[in-house]
């Protein structure tokens, strides 16, 4: 069969269950032959994996034999031997090609350090992804950890760890190996981890990127790390230096309030367009200041967000609902004024924003969107016009449907000059009386007709 993704789950094996042991091994190892096989996740739920006889020797061979395998997830509910770990290393050694990604969660600080030491001495089998939670790393583990992120030969890309206990000693190291590489981390992940807690772990992070900018990953996620005033106000400096934006940034469920918020808006304000691209920021108290100030932002036209995720605002007044933690109608029209800001033609083409096309309530970690509640049906159709590429076609999109009735060709406006569609737009607003043709060359005065006529 074309099986490409297997998850096998073991629980309650012991001495009493020798021959259910002994099957499921047998049915392991059949499906362990199956040369279709891209994703492995293992969980042993109870007691100790080397209580299965033979089974770290059959995992083995089908890491080391299945050339398709790209995916790697060990999770044991207990901390795996050294042994086991060095099973797997050398199962990855004898392979042609290393895997992709390897996520190994409550394995411990010895198997972490085991992995990386393995991967310092055999750069060319260290994945592209790795994905560490809850192996209590600490700041014992960094070391070893720093050593192979500083390896030039390491192709990492990405770096996940969560629940790893990671005090501000720890950060520091990180941050320093991933400031000494040649080329940044596509993405970092440090979650919930009691370093960043009380900011020091974050200001050491922006001091070790000080020199090196560049190097900050350009997808960073530092969710539920409470981080507060002065954290937030260093990185936000230290993001200014880079030479482009950040793809993403989540700063979700921590403890920005609006006086962090602003100071950290109020930089991006300065240099709009080194505003992250995904902006998270739900599950923080940010309340009528910082939602103000996140409209400001979006009416700049510099400005590089394409989603931002706010719906976690409490503001009785102005933003939000507090019993349904949901945006109000104020707030929402709010909005809508930015995306789409109908004072007149001018202002709707020049100073509405045009780039976001995602606003809501949360993210998953794979990205996804979940909106807790459908949008107004305006909020919608403008984040949709926002998602086409050409945003000219967005700007005249936007003009016809907020001044203007029924249907409207847009063909007519493809080779025109930004200011040559308003006057044309502005003559047919408001009637051939209302302007001055004397003053318009005749192909233009051709071309106003044919538009005031469609």
């Amino acid at each position: 069969t074309k099986l490409t993704n297997l998850g096998v789950y073991f629980n309650d094996y012991g001495s009493n269950h020798g021959s259910r042991i002994h099957e499921a091994l047998l049915l392991f190892r059949n499906i362990a032959k199956n040369r279709c096989l891209q994703s492995l996740k293992l969980e042993f739920s109870a007691g100790d994996v080397n209580r299965i006889p033979g089974f770290l020797e059959v995992l083995k061979s089908f890491i080391a034999g299945n050339s398709t395998l790209k995916s790697l997830d060990v999770t044991t509910r207990l901390v795996m031997p050294v042994k086991g770990v060095d099973i797997l290393m050398e199962a990855l050694q004898r392979r042609d090609l290393p895997l992709e990604k390897i996520r190994f969660c409550q394995i411990g600080q010895s198997g972490v350090g085991c992995m990386t030491t393995f991967f310092s001495h055999h750069p060319d089998v260290a994945p592209q992804k790795l994905l560490l939670e809850r192996n209590w790393v600490q700041d014992q583990g960094c070391e070893s950890l720093s050593k192979t992120i500083c390896n030039e030969n390491v192709q990492l890309e990405e770096l996940h760890m969560r629940y790893e206990g990671i005090e501000v000693a720890g950060l520091e190291l990180i941050s320093a190996a991933l400031a000494s590489r040649g080329e940044p981390l596509q993405r970092l992940v440090l979650e919930h981890n009691p370093g960043i807690w009380d900011d020091k772990g974050l200001i050491a992070i922006a001091e070790a990127f000080q020199e090196s900018p560049n190097l900050i990953p350009d997808k960073l996620g530092l969710a539920s790390n409470r981080i507060g005033p002065n954290g937030l106000r260093s990185f936000g400096q230290v993001l200014l230096k880079r030479r482009s934006p950040l793809e993403s940034l989540h700063l979700n469920n921590n403890r920005i309030y609006d006086a962090s918020l602003m100071d950290f808006l109020m930089a991006l304000h300065r240099k709009p367009q080194k505003t992250p691209k995904i902006l998270d920021l739900s599950g923080n108290n940010i309340e009528r200041g910082g939602v103000l100030q996140i409209l400001a932002l979006l009416r700049r036209q510099e400005c590089s967000l394409e989603q931002l995720e706010m719906n976690y605002v409490i503001d009785d007044d102005l933003a939000t609902d507090r019993t349904t933690r949901s945006l109000t109608r104020v707030g929402w029209d709010s909005i809508a004024s930015v995306l789409c800001d109908a004072r007149d033609i001018p202002a709707t083409y020049f100073a509405s924003n045009h780039t976001i096309t995602k606003f809501g309530s949360a993210t998953d970690r794979s990205g996804q969107f979940f909106p807790f509640r459908r949008h107004p049906h305006n909020i919608r159709l403008y984040l949709a016009m926002n998602s086409l590429e050409d945003k000219r076609k967005v700007a005249m999109m936007k003009v016809v449907y907020a001044h203007f009735a029924g249907n409207f060709c847009l063909d007519l406006f493809e080779d025109m000059s930004p200011s040559l569609i308003i006057e044309i737009l502005g003559f047919v607003n408001l009637g051939f009386e209302a302007l001055n043709v004397q003053k318009l060359s005749f192909a233009n005065i051709q071309i106003m007709k044919i538009v005031a006529f469609k």
